[in-house]
């Protein structure tokens, strides 16, 4: 018998499953037994590839001074907390991943706004385009 079924609830017998008001209501309740107990396995899941996520990327958190940090609310912060002020009121996690055409819009609408402060010479315009162009490829 599969793993996964076997933890499942047993229907109610004594209804009998059919076109009745009981019946819908008997499966009704199996079925969102059945969806919780995927959901409860699924949320477990994902906070434990969460969890070796954040180790992979910022070690184990224990590895920092508790000491460091002085509360001066009656807030008790969480473990968490106290790791990312231990890093520094600067702290922030750098994106995965950097889309190239969402910067290259953002440049295309700086240089947008630059547009009515027209450049003294032609020569001075491409080398605008020139830096900007630098920049969103660096």
């Amino acid at each position: 018998m599969n793993k996964a079924v076997r933890n499942y609830p047993k229907l109610n017998e004594d209804v009998p499953l059919g076109p009745n008001f009981y019946g819908a209501i008997s499966l009704c309740r199996y079925l969102a037994i059945i969806d919780e107990q995927k959901e409860d396995v699924n949320q477990k899941k994902n906070s434990n590839n969460l969890r070796l996520l954040f180790q992979q990327r910022f070690g184990n958190q224990t590895n920092f001074q508790k000491n460091s940090i002085t509360s001066l609310s009656d807030y008790k912060l969480s473990d968490t907390e106290q790791f990312v002020l231990s890093h520094g009121l600067s702290f922030c996690l750098p994106p995965t991943t950097i889309k190239r055409e969402e910067v290259f819009a953002d440049f295309e609408a700086l240089y947008a706004q630059l547009d009515h402060h027209k450049p003294r010479s032609k020569e001075q315009l491409a080398a605008l385009k020139a830096r900007l162009s630098d920049l969103a490829y660096a």
